[in-house]
């Protein structure tokens, strides 16, 4: 009778061991990452595809910030070609290199930075990816003057600024999957601003020099004035 009893004990106390167990991993099947790790643990090869830093609209703004330092790339090429035009013996204007370089070297830097956030946030850099955007500036000739350039330039950072509002914008959205706070914000904190400012110093050179043109009977002189101002300025 005693042994009947201790049987029953023990048959009973493992149903429930079986039964709790069952419940517990029924819970966290719903946490994907956590079923991922424990199935790694298990004979069969198991992918953990949903342990990475990917949530929000990440998945659907990749694109977007992977076109952008595309962009960035390719900006900074076209404003060191500008900066080379004005750096030999014949156009000798050392202000208007120093200028379009420095223009250069900051969208080197951002591209690099952008492609630090796209890996914090889960994904990768895919260099060969382009956004067909008939509304981006490009330059099909180096050969320009002095006011040309500034032209240029200016029209290149519309170009890089106006991206990136397109890329806050589609990360606001509220009434889809795209929505993504934190995409919003780094645009708006490293860019946004920065590229304001930029511009409007760009205008504000533009306006300065056709002035000047204007003023100065002789245009050599007005321009090695100007180029001397630029040179100053950095």
């Amino acid at each position: 009778m005693k042994s009947y009893v201790k049987f029953d004990i023990k048959m009973y106390s493992s149903i429930i061991v079986i039964v709790l167990s069952a419940f517990i991993s029924n819970i966290f099947a719903a946490e994907y990452c956590y079923s991922e790790v424990v199935g790694a643990c298990s004979p069969v090869d198991n992918v953990m595809e949903n342990c990475n830093a990917k949530y929000g609209g990440i998945d659907d703004t990749m694109k977007e910030l992977q076109n952008y330092v595309n962009l960035q790339i390719n900006r900074n090429w076209q404003f060191l070609l500008l900066s080379v035009h004005f750096a030999n013996y014949e156009t000798n204007r050392p202000g208007f290199t120093e200028l379009h370089k420095s223009y250069a070297d900051t969208l080197w830097n951002d591209a690099i930075d952008e492609i630090k956030h796209i890996t914090k946030r889960g994904g990768h850099m895919d260099f060969f990816y382009k956004k067909k955007n008939p509304n981006q500036a490009e330059i099909d000739n180096y050969d320009v003057t002095e006011l040309a350039s500034l032209g240029k330039a200016i029209d290149l950072w519309k170009s890089v600024a106006e991206e990136g509002h397109y890329i806050h914008r589609e990360s606001t959205r509220r009434h889809d999957k795209l929505h993504d706070p934190e995409v919003a914000s780094h645009i708006e904190n490293k860019y946004v601003h920065k590229h304001a400012d930029i511009i409007r110093d760009l205008s504000g050179n533009i306006n300065e020099l056709k002035v000047m043109l204007n003023k100065i009977e002789d245009s050599n002189v007005a321009l090695f004035l100007f180029d001397n101002f630029l040179k100053k300025m950095k």
